[in-house]
């Protein structure tokens, strides 16, 4: 115990005498530099700015859509059609005259797209596929435009002609006018018209999802838009006409594209494109 007490007694003179030496500047004691007060504040900081990076708020991912477009129903393809109607008048099983109609028939035909049948599929690399098929496509409403079509229309019975509308039996030619309105009411909603139209329609659809994925930032080359064929026979020629004999003189249907053909996308992507 006594051992004890004097190493406590020496170790305490030590303590003290390297204390008073420091003080009188006799020993020069320092802490190494990375223990110094400006180190501690330095690595302190430097901790503080890897945390501050750490929790800074990153920009959120970008999300990417492709939503079904419908087409609204208008007008999308104007047309004339040269209609030509012949007509043999018999009185008692003989042929007395022969009257004939021509029309440069003006008119249009609406189509529209059902979007609720559209697939969209999104592919591993980023891609997107729409599939259009044929049957969201719809033909309506072919019409003539009377008004428009009236100073195109001839009608001819000739002087016979003149003659026999007197005789009883024998029909005027009052009904020829209104029946080649309605064949060329027909051949507009016919094939013909309708490929034109669906070529229109196809356009105004493919521009419509790429102006949709270009209002996103997307390159358009990352969708591709396919569209299936229609039913183009559902408004097929008559095979009857009466007793009228009507045909397209030179078989020469025109069809044109009708002003805002390529309107009425909805949603519309134009004002939100870049």
């Amino acid at each position: 115990m006594l051992n004890g007490l004097k190493g406590a007694i020496t170790g305490a003179i030590g303590a003290g005498l390297v204390i008073a030496l420091v003080a009188v500047g006799v020993v020069d004691f320092s802490l190494p530099d990375a223990w110094s007060p400006d180190a501690i504040a330095r690595n302190l900081a430097d901790d503080l700015v890897d945390v501050e990076e750490a929790l800074e708020v990153k920009e959120p991912a970008t999300i990417v859509t492709v939503e079904p477009i419908a087409l609204d129903c208008r007008a999308r393809v104007q047309a004339t059609v040269p209609v030509e109607g012949i007509r043999e008048v018999e009185v008692a099983g003989v042929v007395i005259r022969t009257d004939t109609v021509t029309v440069d028939a003006e008119g249009d035909v609406d189509t529209c797209v059902d979007a609720d049948q559209v697939e969209i599929r999104q592919f591993a690399d980023g891609g997107w596929l729409v599939d259009i098929p044929g049957e969201a496509i719809q033909f309506v409403r072919p019409r003539v435009d009377m008004v428009a079509s009236a100073e195109n229309v001839e009608y001819d019975k000739g002087f016979v002609g003149e003659l026999t509308d007197l005789l009883p039996g024998v029909a005027d030619g009052d009904s020829m006018i209104p029946a080649a309105y309605a064949f060329a009411q027909q051949v507009i909603g016919g094939d013909a018209c309708m490929r034109e139209a669906f070529d229109v329609t196809s356009q105004a659809l493919e521009q419509a999802y790429v102006d949709q994925v270009v209002a996103q930032g997307l390159d358009p080359e990352q969708v591709e838009v396919t569209i299936g064929d229609p039913d183009f026979d559902q408004n097929r020629l008559p095979d009857e006409t009466g007793d009228i004999d009507f045909v397209v003189r030179n078989q020469s249907v025109r069809c044109m594209l009708a002003p805002g053909a390529h309107d009425g996308a909805q949603p519309s992507w134009d004002e939100s494109a870049p």
